[in-house]
């Protein structure tokens, strides 16, 4: 009988945390008045009751940001991952 073991990525010898995220992307070139309207309906969404009980159901944290930060927060864990890929021997 085979048995599954499953190891964190620290047990393999990989120190990395992740985590789960969720977000929006658009087709470059999209209109601004676009974006923002699409923004300003996640962000309802996100503030109604029914998204709250979720998030307090699950244990998940909201973590909503502005864009901007939600663009450097993608562009740090790229060059991130990029580094991590490097070390592991998946990139050159």
């Amino acid at each position: 009988m085979a048995s599954s073991v499953s190891l964190s990525f620290k047990e393999l010898g990989i120190d990395v945390v992740r985590y789960h995220w969720r977000g929006m992307f658009v087709k470059r070139g999209t209109p601004e008045p676009v974006i923002e309207r699409l923004f300003d309906g996640v962000g309802r969404a996100v503030k109604s009751q029914r998204f709250q009980d979720y998030l307090r159901d699950t244990a998940t944290l909201d973590g909503s940001m502005a864009r901007a930060a939600y663009a450097k927060m993608l562009e740090e864990q790229a060059k991130a991952d990029t580094l991590m890929l490097r070390e592991m021997g998946a990139l050159k």
